[in-house]
């Protein structure tokens, strides 16, 4: 039985590093491990210099919060959906995609098409102040009311699994009253610790019981594995070209939706030409619609004249 464990274990470490190789951290991985093998490890005692060396220099942690992302994503792979949200999702799809199509036949416009050269000029000299990009956006109306989403959310309130333990939330239990101080102390304390620890799942953890503000950033990039890297910039770059090059109907909206909300808060209004510029790249994003396949239904996709590749608009 012990043999059977252990070789169960060996192939699950195998398929684990034939994973790794294609993921997009193992270049500079393996670079690192590289580098720190050379002074650190010994040949004699391989396998206890080398786990010391990387502890030092963070690459347990780093290799650690890769298997956990790998092991998450697997698993997210084979949930099986309930019918019901199936069913509510593809109805909520296709209002969606009705109202899109009956507002281009309105307006006498398209889905998509290829923005003018002087078009592309504009938008790009306007891309980080994007507040002052003049639209006439007028006539373009939300493709559902809050009201429709919110009926939505309440035939589902049935489905959706909830339980409450009686433990404290931060930020979401306004009955504490004063002992939301304590609460809100105690949280801070223990994420620093955390997030100084680095590891993925203890952070995950840490955040079903909320969050001080000024850790949010720092734990949710560890839960999430979103490091800035050279490559992920390199890949920001093309979504942006993406934008420049393309006008989607759903640009408009995307526009109209932060003018009406960010840009008239006074919280948020200082980061209205940030939200422009990850949304409308967000929406040319197919990755994203790789990670949520299966959970969602069919995406909106449209061939623009003249492009030999389909374009995906089902992120709206």
């Amino acid at each position: 039985m012990e043999g059977l464990k252990e070789d169960a274990i060996h192939q699950t470490a195998v398929k684990l590093a034939e994973e790794i190789k294609n993921l997009s951290i193992y270049k500079t991985f393996y670079s690192d491990v590289q580098a720190i093998s050379s002074p650190n490890v010994k040949k004699e005692d391989f396998k206890q210099t080398l786990q010391q060396a990387m502890k030092e220099k963070g690459l347990d942690a780093k290799l650690r919060n890769t298997v956990f992302h790998w092991v998450r994503s697997q698993s997210k792979n084979k949930l099986d959906p309930l019918a019901s949200l199936l069913k509510a999702s593809a109805q909520w799809e296709k209002r969606i995609h009705k109202s899109l199509n009956s507002m281009c036949s309105d307006l006498e416009t398209s889905l998509a098409k290829i923005r003018l050269q002087s078009e592309q000029e504009e938008l790009s000299d306007k891309w980080n102040e994007l507040s002052t990009y003049n639209l006439d956006l007028s006539k373009f109306r939300p493709v559902y009311a809050p009201k429709d989403f919110l009926e939505v959310l309440i035939t589902l309130s049935d489905y959706v699994p909830y339980t409450r333990d009686g433990e404290p939330l931060l930020g979401v239990n306004p009955s504490l009253g004063a002992s939301t101080c304590s609460l809100e102390a105690e949280r801070t304390a223990l994420g620093v610790r955390v997030a100084a620890l680095g590891y993925a799942p203890v952070t995950q953890e840490f955040l079903k019981r909320g969050s001080p503000q000024a850790l949010r950033a720092t734990l949710w990039s560890q839960v999430l594995g979103s490091k800035i890297e050279t490559q992920k910039r390199t890949y920001f770059n093309q979504l942006k070209m993406s934008v420049l090059e393309a006008d989607l109907m759903i640009d408009k909206l995307i526009i109209k939706d932060v003018q009406l909300t960010a840009s008239n808060d006074d919280q948020y209004f200082v980061f209205e030409d940030l939200l422009y510029q990850v949304m409308l790249c967000f929406s040319r994003d197919c990755e994203i619609l790789q990670q949520l396949k299966g959970s969602i239904g069919t995406p909106l996709t449209v061939t623009i004249k003249g492009k030999h590749s389909l374009l995906d608009i089902g992120t709206v």
